[in-house]
């Protein structure tokens, strides 16, 4: 068996887990949504849409994806179900195309909830080019919070939307590569391919 057949059996054990069926919060009403695996040349990732919109999408072997998946859960009351939709797939699409280097932006209706703070830090990230970089310190001042930058990292990486919300394009203040929760590894793939295209 291969590593990419362990990996996809990994992230397949796992949304088996996550669709056990946790009840929401007291007093809300569950909305379904779909979870599922998909692949990518950097492994898979899982992905999480209701009806309107993802509201998902990490590399499957995230240290801390069971607390994403749980914070999304809340956030959306969500009901998770192992099978794919029409936001998923195309989803997936659009990521093979940036893989490929056909795509920069993302068209597929996406939501992330948090903080004011962490909403200002994720409207910023998306403004920064494709394969360009900033710092956690240029990033802390532009959403006016100079000197802040590790509350700024915190929220980077609160982030549930990997590749869509370009968390991936902050660095530290020397330029060097830090700080991602998919792997500096992967960091560095995504920037180089941004910067090939």
């Amino acid at each position: 068996m291969t590593q990419t057949d362990q990996d996809d059996r990994s992230a397949d054990a796992m949304l088996q887990r996550w669709a056990q069926g946790r009840p929401p919060a007291r007093g809300r009403i569950a909305v379904p949504a779909s979870l599922a695996r998909i692949t990518t040349p950097l492994g898979p990732m899982v992905v999480a849409a209701d009806p309107q919109r993802l509201i998902l999408l990490e590399f499957a072997d995230r240290e801390t994806l069971d607390a994403q998946l749980q914070n999304t859960q809340r956030l959306f009351c969500a009901d998770f179900r192992v099978e794919s939709n029409s936001l998923i797939r195309q989803a997936e699409e659009q990521l093979q195309e940036y893989f490929c280097g056909h795509r920069s932006k993302f068209t597929v209706p996406y939501e992330l909830r948090g903080t004011e703070f962490q909403r200002s830090v994720w409207e910023q990230l998306c403004s920064i080019p494709p394969g360009a970089t900033i710092s956690y310190q240029e990033l802390a001042s532009r959403v006016g919070k100079p000197g802040a930058q590790r509350a700024v990292g915190r929220a980077n990486g609160q982030n549930r939307l990997a590749i869509l919300v370009p968390c991936h394009r902050v660095v530290r203040a020397d330029g060097k590569l830090s700080g991602y929760a998919g792997g500096v590894w992967r960091k560095r793939w995504l920037l180089e391919r941004e910067r090939q295209t």
